[in-house]
């Protein structure tokens, strides 16, 4: 039986993280939609937005719903790991939020040059992917992590 976790999205710290990640992503793929233009690199970053909130929104349903926990139907034991579901896909985006962050930061500061939302939105865009990854694999700096207080 599927019973619903109302209370998963303000659990923290694994509930408030998961919230943000297709918060965060999807606030992304809205800013990118509304910009004036698109640089060469701009589609690797609607890719990477894109795809970390299908696969954070699947992850976050899955975990509202419960479906991460061990069922035995009959003699049949189901049990799909969304733990190793995460952290494998979290390791493949990892890759793409560091260069999506870079060509971020990079678009910035030449979108100062022109007139409209292209530095601001890639600011937010740069920001958004830092926060996106730096979660799942810290800095080897004793940085406070922005989530995790208490």
């Amino acid at each position: 039986m599927v019973a619903v976790d109302a209370r998963f999205p303000a659990k923290r710290p694994f509930g408030l993280l998961m919230t943000a990640q297709w918060v965060l992503s999807f606030a992304v793929v809205v800013a990118l939609w509304n910009l004036d233009f698109w640089r060469g690199g701009t589609t690797l970053v609607y890719y990477t937005a894109w795809s970390t909130f299908d696969m954070a929104l699947f992850s976050w349903i899955a975990h509202l719903f419960g479906l991460q926990k061990p069922l035995l139907v009959g003699q049949i034991h189901f049990h799909l790991a969304f733990a190793v579901i995460n952290f494998v896909y979290s390791v493949i985006l990892f890759v793409l939020y560091a260069i999506s962050t870079l060509l971020c930061i990079y678009f910035m500061f030449t979108g100062f040059r022109y007139i409209g939302n292209t530095a601001i939105v890639y600011a937010f865009a740069a920001a958004s992917f830092f926060l996106l990854y730096y979660p799942h694999f810290p800095l080897p700096l004793n940085l406070p992590h922005p989530f995790l207080q208490r």
